[in-house]
């Protein structure tokens, strides 16, 4: 019995070891590796920004700070139009505020291209302020992700293989802000291919630009993604605000760990053509801003003409009280939890803790199955220098220490699909959908909310808004915000929540310049 016992003895310690093994080795093959600095676009951006800040009074628009910082665009365009400030100045302090904090060699690397006509648009602006009507976002700069599309700067999607790519037409909503007279400033950095290079990529990093930090903790605190830059540069005040794009979780997400405001309209609310694609069930453009009320009117300017625009002189601090919000219930983050209970009872909601059952919704199978389709699509239409997955692998793989750093497992994964599983997209997005609104109306819900992107396995991929609002930092100093979701095509209910909740809480945390440069200095950039 003894002898029996003892050879059950070491097949438990056998079992013990191969789990710990296999733990540790699934562990190391799907945790991102840490960020390490990596600035790859530096020199030529400086260059760009400092040809046309010798056109300017650049120490003229630094003496305009009090009038541009974590200023609204409402307030923004009434300083110009009280002479105050003009959009030349505008526009030299934001291109100047990126050599100051952005791109030195301490710099969070947000910024990734420069409309290098910025300066000369602007100039075009003031001589046209006196004419009318003049539309909200007049001569107001604004950056764009890098998987959009312009004709006039690099369309990389951060791939190596697209590091000089200019596609010969703007992608939808860039003409959309082009009709509005916004100023395109530049573009930010993003997560490789939205995010999907490799499991053990670093948010953040893409091989044609390098590693973008976050401003709260550059090294220590993850930017998040996709939209790593458009988080980065908006809560570091360049440019009003930015177009980030979401597949699931990629505005939201990075918008929350940067302290800033993330709105991701309803799937069909906005055009994705000319947006290099993640999954176009589910992909969607939408602003983060430094406010609600920015994001409502950088929204208003892109969406399709049939969507209803946003109006927010309905936007009160009244808006949430005796409303009944869900907040989904997160037994790993209770400080977060119970913060995010006591800000929505502090601006009048009823709380309703809520676990949604989430079987049969698995937005990665979406992904799975549109990627490659979507990508070599999009590649055939745009000209791109890769016609399929397979080829864009094959480029990567002949210089992987610069064209794929952290692998591309995710791309190799997915490049002998033949065809798209339609069944199981559909279904998916009809069972994401047939929850959520199960969900809201069993518990007679005007809302459903969580912590930063945790909820939106649910709400994005049922192609529904979402709407995330700073809330507070952690005990590690992590900043965090709160998301609310709504039904499809519900984006004024949302924003009118978001807007109350906003200025119940006043829960943006704004770094001082010598914040950002005292931060920027704890950097080590001698493993570059």
């Amino acid at each position: 019995m003894s002898k029996f016992l003892k050879v059950i003895g070491i097949i438990a310690v056998l079992l013990v070891i191969i789990g710990a093994a296999a733990y540790w080795f699934i562990l190391k093959k799907f945790t991102p590796e840490a960020e390490t600095p990596a600035m790859y676009n530096q020199e030529r951006i400086v260059k760009t920004i400092e040809d046309q800040l010798k056109e300017t009074d650049v120490q003229k628009a630094r003496t305009k700070a009090p009038l541009i910082i974590e200023k609204n665009i409402t307030e923004l365009q009434q300083a110009i139009a009280d002479g105050a400030l003009t959009y030349e100045e505008l526009t030299a302090f934001y291109l100047d505020r990126i050599l100051q904090f952005d791109q030195i060699d301490n710099g969070m690397n947000s910024i990734s291209e420069i409309n290098p006509q910025a300066i000369k648009e602007a100039k075009a602006f003031d001589q046209q302020a006196s004419q009318t009507p003049k539309k909200p976002l007049s001569g107001i700069p604004v950056t764009l992700k890098e998987n959009i599309n312009t004709t006039n700067m690099i369309s990389s999607a951060g791939a190596y293989a697209l590091r000089t790519f200019k596609p010969k037409e703007d992608a939808e909503v860039v003409k959309k802000l082009t009709e509005a007279q916004a100023l395109i400033l530049g573009k930010v950095n993003l997560s490789e291919l939205a995010n999907y290079m490799s499991m053990k990529a670093p948010s953040g990093y893409s091989s044609k630009h390098g590693q973008t930090l976050n401003p709260y903790g550059p090294l220590k605190i993850t930017p998040s993604g996709s939209s790593s830059g458009s988080g980065a540069s908006v809560t570091m005040n360049i440019g009003a605000f930015s177009l980030g794009t979401e597949t699931m979780g990629s505005i939201v997400s990075p918008a929350s760990h940067q302290s800033v405001v993330g709105f991701k309209p309803t799937h069909s609310s906005v055009s994705g053509e000319g947006v290099l694609p993640l999954a176009p069930s589910l992909d969607t453009v939408g602003p983060i801003a430094r406010s609600v009320v920015d994001a409502a009117q950088g929204y208003n300017a892109f969406k399709k003409d049939t969507v209803p625009s946003i109006d927010s002189t309905k936007f009160t601090k009244n808006n949430l009280q005796g409303q009944r919000i869900g907040l989904l219930e997160m037994p790993s983050a209770e400080e977060e939890f119970a913060t995010a209970k006591k800000a929505l009872q502090k601006a009048g909601a009823e709380v309703i803790p809520v676990t949604p059952d989430m079987e049969g919704i698995d937005g990665g199978k979406v992904i799975s199955n549109e990627f490659k389709f979507a990508l070599e699509e999009f590649a055939k239409r745009y000209d791109l220098p890769f016609k399929t997955l397979e080829e864009l692998i094959a480029y990567n793989q002949q210089d992987k220490k610069v064209r794929a750093k952290y692998g591309q497992d995710l791309l190799e994964a997915d490049v002998k699909k033949k065809q798209p599983d339609k069944e199981i997209i559909q279904t998916t997005i009809k069972k994401a959908q047939q929850t959520f609104d199960a969900l809201l109306k069993k518990q007679q819900l005007d809302g459903y909310a969580f912590i930063d992107s945790e909820g939106t396995g649910l709400s994005a991929v049922a192609g529904y808004p979402e709407l995330t609002v700073p809330l507070a930092k952690n005990s590690e100093g992590q900043p965090y915000g709160l998301t609310f979701t709504q039904t499809a095509n519900k984006e004024q209910t949302l924003f009118e929540q978001a807007y109350s909740f906003e200025q119940s809480t006043k829960g943006r945390i704004v770094l001082s310049d010598n914040e950002l440069l005292a931060n920027s200095k704890k950097i080590n950039r001698d493993d570059q």
